[in-house]
């Protein structure tokens, strides 16, 4: 039976899912795919290119308690915080917009330092009445944040959600 829901789950909402129950499908126009490590792992990594080469990769996860936006937004900088010094942490990007199906999304772009040097992450939380989701945006070193982010907005904008 699960296996039934499953099969139609997929048929009535097409696209690569990046998260359980959060779905994308993935534009002809833009250079972007789907990867996956390995055969056994149950999402993929959306990878994007930019003139022949990576320039961004874009993950998802469900959150598992549903919790008000500012608790996950200080939960979040607590844990990158905890990754470097706690003085390398800066806001670099923030703002929102609304998926195609009327879902509310916030993010907010960091660089922070790492023990390979510095890192930029842009993290958008897409809320529904009854899911929630971080999708993490990860900028390859030379990639302009000015270019990644609206093409990461494009995709996210195509993403919709199924209980």
């Amino acid at each position: 039976m699960m296996l039934l829901s499953a099969m139609a789950v997929c048929a009535d909402y097409p696209g690569t899912e990046l998260a359980p129950g959060l779905y994308v499908v993935l534009p002809e126009s833009m250079a972007v795919r789907a990867y996956r490590k390995s055969s056994s792992d149950d999402f993929p990594i959306l990878i994007g290119d930019l003139e022949g080469e990576p320039a961004y990769f874009l993950g998802a996860v469900k959150v598992q308690r549903r919790k008000r936006s500012n608790v996950l937004w200080t939960k979040l900088e607590k844990e990158l915080r905890y990754i470097g010094p706690s003085d390398s942490l800066s806001v670099i990007a923030r703002g929102g917009f609304t998926t195609g199906a009327g879902q509310a999304v916030r993010y907010r772009g960091y660089r922070f330092r790492h023990e390979d040097g510095l890192r930029r992450q842009v993290y958008f939380l897409l809320r529904s009445d009854t899911q929630v989701y971080w999708l993490t945006l990860t900028a390859v070193e030379g990639a302009e944040l000015e270019v990644v982010i609206p093409l990461a907005q494009a995709l996210i904008r195509r993403t919709h959600l199924v209980e």
